[in-house]
């Protein structure tokens, strides 16, 4: 937990194919004792990837939700979901969390055709 916020929810696939769309819902507590002005970004592998809105003010003990896509890579990866905080007209990172997501393996389709009858020619 930051100074000024949680990351209380990252709702996320567990899996998913390569080159599926992968969204991200972030949910943002603010738990100081007056307004803030905050906003999420996420990062996987290399990465950068943002969320919107651009920013939210809760109020003391209220949520904001941060939503997001990127598309899945050829491996699993392990999201990275940051909060944070204008203070003194300069973002400052609050607070971190992770959701991990599997690559589901693609299987190759294998043909049902028999052969039932043969006759040499």
């Amino acid at each position: 937990m930051g100074t000024y916020t949680q990351i209380t929810q990252i709702s996320a696939p567990s899996s998913a194919h390569p080159g599926d769309t992968v969204n991200i819902t972030v949910t943002v507590k603010n738990v100081y004792s007056s307004y803030i002005l905050c906003y999420a970004s996420g990062k996987y592998d290399s990465a950068v990837f943002s969320l919107s809105p651009s920013n939210a003010s809760p109020i003391p003990g209220a949520t904001a939700s941060f939503s997001g896509l990127f598309t899945m890579p050829n491996n699993s990866v392990r999201v990275y979901i940051y909060s944070y905080v204008m203070q003194g007209g300069v973002w400052q990172l609050d607070d971190q969390a992770y959701v991990d997501i599997s690559l589901v393996a693609l299987t190759p389709a294998v043909s049902q055709f028999q052969i039932v009858n043969f006759n040499k020619v």
